[in-house]
């Protein structure tokens, strides 16, 4: 304990992302608690964005807070003001957040924020299931009634995702109270504000949960005071744009240094590696993909890809070597994205869609000043069979897996995407619902007719794995006829 650090504001902003903990803060209390010289304990980060603000798991006065830490040197005083503020318009509006306990100065050196902490609380982004099931109705039974009792109070969160919402014992909490802000008095510009704030955190859901978008309209309509009612069009053509906003915001976030990427761009190599894998013996495994992949165990061994099975600290790994055969090929490839690059961006956007993929953990090129040469892709290993190994001998598929293989095709059509060879054994069957793998060949199409060609082409190779006399392929093939023929918001 005599080795923790005492911090000021200042040095906090200093520090930047490289924060230690535990570490200690003298505070001016205020509010609830009064006088000066008292002393804050950080011992768990829930939340950083450097330079800005910090918020963490705290000890003061023997009790567990969550503190709030605005650090800015120019920003503090106006980010700590909107928090106050915008916990009192929550506080006015009887919408349940976690009780603000004192607040006050970091010494002349920022300002805090401690709130009541919640005890087994989850965010709704934990309690959120891959496919529609009982405790996500009940989640959105819970979300949907507060966004329009703010609306009925004139008040809206502008950065309303659900990591902003807190369950504790059938208790739904908001959090972050500074993007709390007052709605225009505007009718026309209201109303206009509300399907843009209801569809900003209708499109953070899985794309599968489009398919009960009346639900939520109605769910909506009977919890708001609106005289018009809200209708479909405009929440589709809003979660539409929300949607295609955070793909596109997300792609670029995993292609440069921030804090969940670390970006390696050299002339011998380009490399984006998750910013947790980046101690001294991950950066030696970076360095030797290529004799990782010759020497570990073969899950599959072909001229244009080799997939190989390997660990580091601990942890099993996959690598997917994309492999230059020759001259030619390498002429044909070295000028434009690997197809490693395809997977890593492949599978950050099935991550905002909500569709199932092993966590990509790396991706990296070799090159030759621009032009690329061998490729990587690296990403935690699954332990799960694949739909192939567990069904081609079996008599049925299960009810429960129905309904998993249900979901996949149904997000695939309300996302317009194509796998492109949607072999069996490219499905795992996980403890938490279907993974997707091989993500090379997939597409997202902006046009109805493309995709439905290209899908058409995934079912039936889909199906080619099964003897068109088994009962596993009747309840395939039964399971596609049903599927809906485009996206709910179209």
């Amino acid at each position: 304990m005599n080795n923790i650090s005492v911090l000021d504001g200042i040095q906090l902003y200093l520090l930047k992302r490289e924060v230690p903990l535990p570490f200690k803060m003298d505070i001016a209390a205020s509010g609830i608690h009064t006088g000066a010289g008292a002393e804050l304990e950080c011992y768990k980060i829930l939340r950083f964005l450097p330079e800005r603000r910090l918020v963490c798991l705290a000890e003061y006065e023997a009790q567990r807070v969550v503190a709030k830490l605005f650090i800015h040197p120019d920003k503090a005083e106006k980010d700590y003001e909107k928090e106050l503020a915008g916990y009192e318009l929550l506080h006015k509006a009887q919408v349940l957040t976690p009780k603000l306990l004192t607040s006050g100065s970091l010494n002349n050196a920022g300002f805090y924020v401690l709130y009541q902490y919640i005890t087994a609380a989850a965010t709704l982004q934990e309690n959120i299931a891959a496919v529609p099931n009982e405790g996500s109705a009940r989640c959105l039974e819970n979300l949907i009634p507060i966004i329009a009792q703010m609306h009925n109070s004139d008040i809206q969160q502008v950065d309303l995702h659900l990591n902003n919402f807190l369950l504790s014992e059938q208790q739904l909490y908001t959090i972050d109270c500074g993007d709390v802000v007052k709605l225009t008095d505007n009718s026309l510009t209201k109303t206009a504000n509300i399907y843009k704030n209801l569809a900003d955190v209708l499109s953070q859901l899985p794309v599968v949960y489009d398919r009960q978008i009346n639900e939520w309209l109605a769910l909506y309509q009977s919890s708001s005071d609106l005289t018009a009612p809200l209708n479909k069009a405009g929440l589709c053509q809003e979660m539409n744009q929300w949607r295609a906003w955070r793909i596109k915001k997300y792609l670029k976030k995993c292609a440069r240094n921030c804090s969940e990427f670390i970006v390696q761009n050299s002339r011998g190599e380009f490399r984006v590696n998750r910013r947790e894998y980046r101690s001294p013996d991950w950066m030696q495994f970076y360095a030797q993909l290529d004799e990782r992949a010759e020497a570990s165990k073969r899950l599959k061994d072909g001229n244009t890809a080799t997939v190989a099975l390997t660990q580091c600290e601990g942890r099993k790994l996959v690598i997917k070597r994309y492999n230059i055969k020759n001259f030619r090929h390498w002429l044909k490839r070295c000028w434009r994205p690997s197809r490693a690059w395809t997977c890593w961006q492949n599978a950050h956007r099935l991550k905002v869609l909500g569709i199932k993929t092993p966590q990509p953990v790396a991706v990296l090129e070799e090159r030759f000043g621009w032009l690329r040469q061998k490729a990587f892709y690296v990403s935690e290993y699954e332990p799960a069979e694949d739909a192939l190994a567990v069904y081609y001998q079996k008599d049925e598929v299960s009810e429960q897996h129905l309904k998993d293989f249900a979901g996949l095709f149904t997000a695939m059509v309300y996302a317009r995407m194509s796998h492109g060879d949607m072999k069996a054994n490219n499905i795992l069957l996980t403890e938490n619902g279907l993974s997707l793998i091989d993500l090379d060949a997939m597409k997202f199409h902006h046009r109805q007719q493309d995709f439905a060609k290209a899908f058409e082409r995934d079912c039936q190779r889909f199906l080619r794995n099964w003897r068109p006399e088994s009962r596993v392929y009747q309840q395939f093939k039964v399971l596609l006829q049903h599927l809906p023929s485009k996206p709910m918001c179209g």
